[in-house]
């Protein structure tokens, strides 16, 4: 009895195995006939590779892509549901519905699968960062505030996840967690400017400006062409109207990165006020102030500029 249960399990793993490349073989045929042009072959391809393995999860996903690709996003989610009935956890299978859902412009069903995507797959990091990402931009701070410190309770030995609860906790103008947060950034991945970078901001947005000269001195030892620290750390200075030469000289470095950008004039222009060289300040801030930015806050913090700068005399940040 034991010998014929074997014989039939060989037979149902063989049939098994001879159905999956007939499928996969349909699918390849079925990429052939799209890239040539025969759309309507190509589909009923797709369509045979169903027919040969139709409980396999990577058939059910590609060949609802191949109808997400012609906009029958009915089709494709129920096989990407499909797929997900067989397979949980299946990756592919959410990217589809999350893809579906925002080809039509269905925001919230976009975000309800990536919330369930990030909760069924949590070891998965982009899935996580992706939702912060939505997050922040629907500014869903505090959900994306409590998202990130359980992403720390259960990950702490990764750099990304504390790099970006520091910057959420700027916005949330938490300047001493975001210290904390960069601080754990640095010391588990010490060698990337980028958090040194953003550990001198947290700094400075809470007045620490000596220990924000030391961080941006780190990451511009790391990366010296990092245009960003450059600026910042000449902002520093001009701020505490220490160091001027030296500031001028960060700040005309970072302008022959990126020559166009608002707020490294700003820098130069307000070292040359303090320098004296009122003319010159005006000269930069009003050629900053020319460039429109987007930004209202900024655009206003120009025309503050402007403002001072005409009065004349000599003043202080």
């Amino acid at each position: 009895m034991r010998f014929h249960l074997l014989i039939l399990l060989l037979i149902a793993l063989t049939a098994f195995s001879c159905a999956r490349r007939e499928a996969y073989r349909a699918i390849h045929l079925g990429h052939e006939y799209e890239e040539n042009g025969y759309p309507a072959r190509a589909l009923q391809s797709y369509e045979d590779a169903l027919s040969a393995s139709p409980h396999d999860a990577f058939v059910l996903h590609t060949v609802g892509n191949a109808y997400l690709r012609r906009a029958d996003f009915d089709r494709a989610t129920e096989l990407y549901l499909l797929a997900l009935e067989l397979e949980p956890a299946y990756l592919e299978a959410f990217e589809g519905l999350i893809l579906v859902a925002r080809a039509q412009d269905e925001n919230e069903a976009a975000l309800g699968w990536l919330e369930r995507a990030a909760e069924v797959i949590p070891d998965y990091g982009p899935l996580s960062e992706q939702l912060v990402d939505v997050y922040v931009a629907q500014d869903r701070l505090d959900d994306a505030l409590v998202l990130l410190e359980r992403l720390v309770a259960s990950r702490d030995d990764e750099a990304w996840v504390h790099f970006r609860l520091g910057h959420l906790r700027i916005q949330l103008r938490d300047y001493d967690g975001a210290i904390a947060s960069f601080e754990r950034t640095t010391q588990l991945d010490p060698d990337n400017p980028k958090g040194w970078a953003s550990l001198g901001t947290a700094y400075h947005e809470g007045d620490n400006q000596d220990e924000a000269i030391d961080a941006y001195l780190k990451a511009l030892e790391i990366d010296p062409h990092d245009d960003s620290s450059l600026n910042n750390l000449a902002w520093v200075y001009a701020t505490q109207g220490q160091n001027l030469e030296e500031a001028i000289r960060l700040s005309r470095q970072s302008l022959r990165i990126r020559p166009k950008t608002p707020q490294y004039l700003d820098t130069l222009a307000d070292l040359y006020y303090q320098r004296g060289d009122r003319d010159r300040a005006l000269e930069l801030i009003r050629y900053a102030i020319g460039l429109r930015p987007e930004s209202l806050d900024l655009k206003a913090h120009l025309e503050r500029q402007l403002t001072r700068f005409e009065r004349g005399p000599l003043g202080r940040v």
